[in-house]
């Protein structure tokens, strides 16, 4: 019977997870990286604190769960805020501004394909607002806002993508918040022009290049070695030494410290311009260096250029891929270290119009020889035809096929070869072709 109890528990929490899984959705927005850590924070500014009676404050806020009640200030008991998902507290007082429901779905309503909404009712009342607050998120299209929380801590840092936060204290008392959020952006089609290939150099999760240069290296680090890890038209995944880096493209490391070099914006087609024989692949907002510290207010990036080299094929093992033989050097601007030129040497770099000219003379050569044979052969029955009927014609020999120059050879020739078909039939089939088919009794080989 105790079994039976525990069963039933257990059943009754996965239907519940399961209910709670249906009811928090978005319709085919992706907003599993804001379920996914316990809670976020949000440090707002001291204009905004003052409107809740404090000089420092912070958001807490949790998506489709309830705000735990360990976070000092927010006391989600149910004699003090109550179950709530969204809590503005100075550490030691703390307002509701949004109850957890969980019957409700916080995301109840898209605006546009570029805009998401979710909203919490019945907060509490606050000095300046004795009714029950509301709260409304509106998130929007923000490519680096990714929205990345921490797992191992429970919770996300989310200051950087708070955008506005407009207090409304009138009737009704109203909270409207502006966050940035990447995963409700319309990618940017990642293409070449009708002349140049870069499906090859997108196919890959990243590429690797091994041999980089000492003195290139040492701009980044004391060490003369690292290796750069590059991704086109996706952030680069699976490198260990650059996963903290979030969502960059080009990385350079050496093994110990990281750095991006450039990040993927969801927003932009990296490949901006194509010649006949160049591509130029651009990226910004990576992280700053040694030769491009903090103070700088240079945004770091990264110009990749691809020359045509016909002989430069790229090509991948798995899902990765190594660059190293096409490598043609890192360089930083001499103007501002924040910029670093990567160059390449890709056959895809060449126009379409090079690069199909080049396979036809490959073709083109690969058939020579046996061309040249069949030319010279064709030359020497010609002239051995024409020259041996010439002095057949001379002879007397004036009719066809007497003409043809040792015609009595040929023929015995052939006859003999047409024979001797037969007669090793006749040995394989114990005489059955000659009996039906064979040469005449009178043959050379059925006299022997």
């Amino acid at each position: 019977m105790h079994a039976m109890r525990q069963l039933a528990l257990l059943l009754g929490i996965v239907c519940l997870a399961s209910a709670q899984t249906e009811i928090c959705t978005a319709g085919d927005y992706n907003i599993e990286p804001l379920v996914k850590p316990g809670y976020w924070q949000i440090t707002l500014a001291e204009a905004n604190c003052r409107h809740f009676g404090f000089d420092e404050c912070t958001l807490f806020l949790a998506f489709c769960q309830e705000l735990p009640s360990s976070i000092s200030g927010c006391d989600t008991s149910e004699d003090v805020l109550g179950p709530t998902s969204l809590c503005v507290t100075n550490g030691t007082v703390g307002y509701s501004m949004g109850a957890y429901d969980d019957n409700m779905n916080p995301f109840r309503m898209s605006i546009n394909s570029s805009e998401l909404v979710a909203q919490w009712d019945n907060g509490s009342s606050t000095v300046e607002c004795l009714a029950a607050l509301t709260t409304n998120i509106l998130f929007e299209c923000n490519a680096y806002d990714t929205w990345e929380g921490n797992p191992g801590l429970g919770y996300g840092e989310a200051s950087s993508y708070l955008l506005n936060f407009f207090v409304n204290f009138d009737d009704p008392c109203g909270v409207v918040i502006t966050l940035g959020y990447s995963k409700i952006c319309e990618p940017a089609e990642c293409k070449a022009d009708s002349h140049h290939d870069i499906k090859t150099l997108s196919r890959p999760d990243y590429w690797v290049v091994s041999n980089i240069p000492e003195d290139s290296c040492r701009e980044f680090f004391e060490s003369s070695q690292c290796t750069m890890y590059i991704s086109f038209c996706k952030p680069i995944s699976g490198v260990g030494h650059c996963e903290g880096l979030v969502n960059t493209s080009v990385c350079i490391t050496n093994g110990t410290t990281s750095y991006s070099l450039g990040v993927y914006n969801y927003l932009v087609n990296p490949f901006v311009s194509f010649t006949n024989d160049t591509i130029l692949a651009a990226y910004s907002n990576g992280t700053h260096n040694p030769k491009c510290p903090s103070t700088y207010t240079s945004d770091v990036g990264s110009i990749v250029t691809l020359k045509c080299d016909l002989g430069a094929t790229w090509s991948q093992s798995g899902s990765t891929g190594d660059a190293s033989d096409h490598f043609e050097g890192l360089l930083l601007n001499p103007e501002d270290a924040c910029l670093v030129f990567v160059e390449f040497s890709y056959s895809g770099a060449c126009s379409g119009q090079k690069r199909h000219s080049s396979s036809s003379n490959d073709n083109d050569k690969v058939g020579w020889p046996g061309l040249i044979i069949m030319l010279v052969l064709a030359v020497t029955v010609t002239l051995y035809l024409i020259i041996g009927s010439a002095v057949n014609i001379s002879k007397g020999k004036s009719t066809c096929p007497e003409m043809l120059p040792q015609y009595d050879f040929w023929k015995a020739f052939f006859k003999s070869a047409i024979e001797g078909v037969f007669f090793t039939a006749d040995l394989v089939t114990c005489g059955f072709c000659t009996r039906q088919i064979g040469p005449s009794p009178t043959s050379e080989y059925e006299k022997l």
